[in-house]
């Protein structure tokens, strides 16, 4: 969902996002201290493991080569075995000890002797080159040659204490408390350098958000830190000058709309007089020469003419100009204030065959061509009883008044893809000239010759039409012709 204002912008910390930039490098600080740590405490402890196991290993074979060559000398087996008991203290750590001589006797001072001679045994005897050998990293067991014949076994336990040289544990303090100062080290210029710069930024964009256009921060801080501290203040000047415009665009729209609305009133009364000035010459025009006619009948009968067949004649025409007056008038009537009726529901061919069978009698309409065309699938449409009719007849007199003689007139009813009725009146006579298809719906302009159409049928039609939901046109017809065409709802 987008934000209707940047008011309704949360800039600070929302629940459920990641947490701060401050938490995020204390966290990261702290865990690459403690991995540096560990890493090289696991570092000193192999390289100290290894170096106490090649101690072990010299010191071993020094000591059983020492013992090797004090066995050389030695007069007796008894003699041996007092110098091998010698070594056998308990601080040696020892775990095997014993002597096998040139002649195959065997002394045993720790341990066992094998009675099947492995591979340190039998290079000492045969190869008479010493052998060291590093069992499972547990045990150190060396055997070396005798002068004279025979052999020395001497095995050693490495899982007492000395394992790790005595300066190690120095070495990881210094490890763990560099690791501590780095970590802190860091944190303190990452809080500094970037950290706040980033907070004064945030809050000088929450101002800006807030509409404290023009607001500005002087941020020392690193380059790019910087830069983006500038771009925001060239953002936030420029927005105080962008809204400073649009309130005085503002102002002015506000003023021309004021303009405007004045203007438009005034367009509006004037349009209004026009109307009235339009309609007030065409009844003028219109009623002007019938009531002529009439005041002159008049005239003569106050004269006295003194032929009764002549005063009859005169009071005929004077009842026929006063009848023409009356038409005027109750047309102009239905134009401007059509009576609501009764509401119903008519096919389409219903409606186009009656406003056929209402015309065929009519003068005129003997030299005429009829037709319509509606599918029985149309379906209905709901009026006001008689307006479509009266609109259908007024577009068929129109016709006939066109054709002034043989001629085609087909009505025609389709369903559009909007979901309206379409009913179209379509002639084969001159069809309208461009000036008059521009203005053939206003009042009282006609193409009929004086005294034979005031003008009002179109205009009543478009009228019906606009009040039943329709639209009304006129056109000329490709083929020759004019055809009226209007729309209307169906029926639900």
């Amino acid at each position: 969902m987008e934000p209707s204002d940047i008011s309704d912008l949360d800039l600070g910390a929302r629940p459920g996002l990641r947490r701060g930039l401050w938490a995020e490098t204390a966290v990261t600080m702290a865990a690459g201290a403690v991995g540096m740590v560990l890493l090289n405490a696991a570092l000193f402890w192999l390289l100290g493991t290894q170096l106490e196991l090649e101690r072990r290993q010299e010191l071993t074979l020094a000591s059983a080569s020492g013992l090797a060559a004090q066995m050389g000398m030695a007069q007796n087996a008894q003699q041996q075995k007092e110098i091998l008991g010698a070594y056998s203290a308990p601080g040696l750590n020892l775990e095997q000890l014993w002597l096998q001589s040139g002649n195959g006797d065997v002394v045993v001072e720790v341990g066992a002797w094998p009675e099947t001679p492995d591979a340190g045994l039998k290079a000492a005897l045969n190869m008479e080159r010493e052998h060291v050998e590093v069992q499972r990293r547990q045990h150190v067991q060396v055997t070396v040659p005798v002068s004279g014949g025979g052999a020395l076994r001497m095995q050693v336990g490495l899982d007492g204490g000395g394992m790790v040289s005595p300066g190690l544990g120095l070495v990881l303090s210094f490890s763990l408390g560099s690791g501590m100062v780095l970590a802190l080290g860091g944190f303190v210029l990452v809080r500094r350098r970037l950290i706040l710069p980033i907070q004064e930024i945030t809050a000088t964009t929450e101002r800006i958000a807030g509409g404290a256009f023009g607001h500005t921060s002087e941020l020392k801080a690193a380059r790019e830190l910087g830069d983006l501290a500038g771009a925001l203040n060239v953002l936030s000047v420029s927005l105080a000058g962008y809204r400073a415009r649009t309130r005085a665009q503002v102002s002015d729209l506000e003023q021309a709309n004021q303009e405007l609305r004045a203007a438009q009133e005034e367009l509006i009364r004037a349009a209004r007089l026009a109307s009235v000035g339009a309609l007030a010459a065409g009844i003028a025009h219109e009623v002007g020469n019938p009531l002529a006619a009439v005041v002159g009948y008049v005239e003569l009968l106050a004269d006295g003419v003194g032929d009764e067949g002549l005063e009859k004649d005169l009071l005929a025409r004077t009842q026929k100009e006063v009848g023409r007056i009356h038409g005027i008038i109750r047309e102009l009537l239905d134009y401007a204030r059509p009576k609501p009726g009764r509401r119903v529901e008519r096919s389409p061919q219903e409606v186009l065959q009656d406003a056929l069978d209402t015309v065929l009698p009519l003068p005129g309409f003997r030299e005429i061509e009829l037709s319509a065309e509606a599918s029985p699938e149309l379906p209905l449409v709901v009026e006001e009883e008689g307006r479509l009719h009266q609109v259908l007849l007024n577009l068929l007199l129109n016709a006939r008044d066109a054709l002034d003689g043989p001629g085609e007139v087909r009505l025609q009813a389709v369903l559009q893809e909007d979901g309206l009725l379409r009913f179209s009146c379509m002639d084969t006579g001159p069809g309208f000239s461009e000036q008059v298809l521009d203005q053939v719906f206003e009042p009282f302009v006609s193409t009929k010759a004086a005294g034979k159409g005031t003008g009002l049928g179109l205009a009543t039609c478009q009228r019906i039409v606009e009040l039943g939901g329709g639209q009304i046109q006129a056109l000329n017809r490709p083929e020759g012709g004019a055809e009226l065409r209007f729309t209307w709802p169906a029926a639900d």
